[in-house]
């Protein structure tokens, strides 16, 4: 099957979302410890310029963790079962924890992983999104900071993938089928 990419979020958008959310956390937690959980896979790209633009606001107390979680295999359908692939390092008991999304589609996935952090008894749990498809949503889940809604399209690019490519993409573009 065929496809094409087209762009719909270009670069100096993302950043402007990443800076508006980096700056909404700041407000919320600037003199405070946080432990910023990154999803793997797709959140990375998101977490990196994260981290830096809270650095470039003052922000020092910083831990970064990664946890694996994996909903879709190789299609473009949430498979509505997610399984942890990797585990955080850190201890996250007593601690403000924000878990860093790439999208929220479903929320399948990020249900599971919410119910596992706070069974581990954090201060507080926040999550952050960088992208919503709220129309998709099956399962109600908290997301405390959102960079953007975006329509019901499989969207690619700044970390999140069809079948382990276009991650590298610096832009978000949406995977049009022919």
């Amino acid at each position: 099957m065929s496809h094409r990419i087209e762009k719909f979020i270009d670069e100096s958008e993302v950043q402007a979302i990443v800076n508006q959310l980096a700056k909404r956390i700041y407000q919320d937690f600037r003199e405070q410890s946080i432990v910023l959980v990154g999803v793997l896979d797709g959140a990375f790209a998101i977490l990196h310029d994260l981290v830096k633009e809270l650095h470039n606001l003052g922000m020092k107390d910083l831990v970064i963790d990664f946890v694996g979680i994996d909903n879709y295999g190789s299609g473009t359908e949430s498979s509505k079962k997610a399984k942890i692939t990797k585990d955080l390092k850190h201890d996250i008991r007593d601690k403000i924890v924000i878990i860093v999304e790439d999208i929220v589609d479903t929320g399948y996935s990020l249900s599971i992983l919410q119910s596992l952090l706070l069974a581990r008894l954090p201060k507080m749990l926040t999550t952050l999104t960088f992208l919503s498809k709220d129309a998709r949503r099956e399962i109600e889940v908290p997301v405390d900071y959102i960079g953007k809604h975006i329509p019901n399209e499989f969207v690619i690019g700044y970390g999140l993938d069809y079948d382990g490519k276009y991650r590298e993409l610096p832009y978000i573009g949406i995977l049009q089928f022919d």
